[in-house]
């Protein structure tokens, strides 16, 4: 499907730029034979042909105005594919005719200004008029290939959109719907990252699977961060939450995963201070809760594949399993494709591993460069203090829990 549309839009692109450049050139030749008058005629069509893409976007924003429908998107842009989106209630009076009314207006407009430009070439002569000519010719084109029901990329045709709403306005207003949901997310993603939310709205947020997916995952790193700062039995109860949503069969399988290695990543970095404080170890069920959400995060086929990784290193050093970090925190592992916090995170991660197996040399410029990466400090600071200590008597190996 996605091939027979590409090859329509060429196919669309090439008839476009035929017709154009025929119709210049037979405008030219019934003023005069020059080559230069052919040179300005194709100019001036072209020209026209981009231009009548914001020029249309006049007939859009008047049409929504008269038919009362609520503007969420303008993309204006002469050079690239420029649109208006609108985004009523599924359920708003007389969409099947308000709708097509309005996909119809981008069209609308630009027939009349190619009307209103033919019009002023007749009172034109010579060059100018086949000029003018020109520029109505490629207004004409540019509606015309705009009222042929096709798809130009992620995008819909003018024609096919309101032939949508006239023969499936069932997945119409599904679309519509999609669009108001997007500008709701907007708005509610907004607020989530302001701070303006109170623990209460994120805990309704993160239990709340038929949220998108990026406000769940955003909403629960606002959850976690103010969780931190309020002591550990709310950070205690935000992470079980946020695990409970993770699990969920109502979340797919990607955004699951997505949560999950966010627990586990804030879970864990939370435990490896029990690496130097006994008294901050966690249990041993802590500590095999994070390593199965990591796996649930390495299992779900996300993008963030280096994040889930790191979150089970972080379980395998609580563990006491260091010698499977350095298996696990390969150089190929961590120069993946991830943001840069991701891949200082577990540069610091695989010092700490070669620390307890008294293996850590450059682990000063290892460090450094983690830092740099934007790796957590409190982790960078733990990776030093346990170099530190394997070059002196030798630190002890970590404790696999309590």
């Amino acid at each position: 499907m996605t091939r027979s549309l590409q090859r329509s839009t060429i196919l669309i692109g090439l008839l476009t730029g035929a017709v154009l450049a025929v119709g210049a050139i037979a405008i030219a030749q019934r003023v005069d034979a020059r080559p230069e008058t052919a040179v300005l005629v194709v100019l001036a069509a072209s020209a026209a042909l981009l231009l009548h893409q914001p020029l249309s976007l006049l007939g859009y924003l008047g049409a929504a105005l008269l038919l009362r429908l609520p503007v969420v998107t303008v993309k204006l842009s002469p050079l690239r594919r420029s649109f208006v989106r609108v985004g009523p209630a599924a359920d708003a009076p007389r969409l099947r005719l308000r709708m097509p009314l309005f996909n119809l207006a981008g069209p609308a407009m630009s027939l009349i200004i190619a009307y209103g430009t033919w019009l002023l070439a007749r009172h034109r002569t010579g060059p100018v008029q086949a000029a003018l000519d020109a520029a109505a010719l490629g207004g004409l084109l540019f509606a015309g290939q705009n009222l042929i029901p096709v798809r130009y990329g992620a995008h819909r045709s003018s024609g096919r959109n309101a032939l949508r709403w006239l023969l499936r306005p069932d997945l119409a207003r599904s679309d519509v719907a999609l669009v108001r949901e997007s500008v709701e997310d907007r708005a509610l993603l907004d607020d989530v990252t302001s701070g303006r939310l109170e623990p209460a709205a994120l805990y309704a947020l993160v239990a709340d699977p038929s949220r998108s997916p990026k406000v769940l995952l955003t909403a629960s790193a606002q959850l976690i961060s103010q969780a931190v700062r309020a002591g550990h039995d709310e950070t205690t109860r935000a992470l079980g939450s946020i695990a409970d949503l993770a699990r969920s069969p109502d979340v797919d399988r990607r955004t699951g995963g997505l949560l999950a290695t966010t627990v586990a990543n804030a879970a864990g970095l939370i435990y490896l201070k029990g690496l130097r404080d006994p008294a901050a170890a966690a249990t041993a069920e802590d500590i095999a809760e994070v390593a199965e959400l990591a796996r649930l995060g390495l299992d779900s086929g996300h993008r963030q594949v280096l994040a889930a990784h790191n979150a089970l290193a972080v379980a395998q050093l609580l563990q006491g399993r260091p010698a499977e970090v350095a298996v696990l925190l390969t150089p190929e592992v961590v120069r993946l494709p991830a943001p840069a916090q991701h891949q200082g995170t577990a540069m610091a991660l695989r010092t700490i591993a070669q620390s307890y197996l008294g293996a850590t040399p450059g682990a000063e410029r290892v460090l450094a460069t983690a830092r740099s990466y934007g790796c957590p400090p409190s982790l960078c600071d733990l990776a030093e203090q346990l170099v530190a200590d394997s070059r002196g008597p030798g630190p002890e190996q970590p404790e696999s829990g309590r």
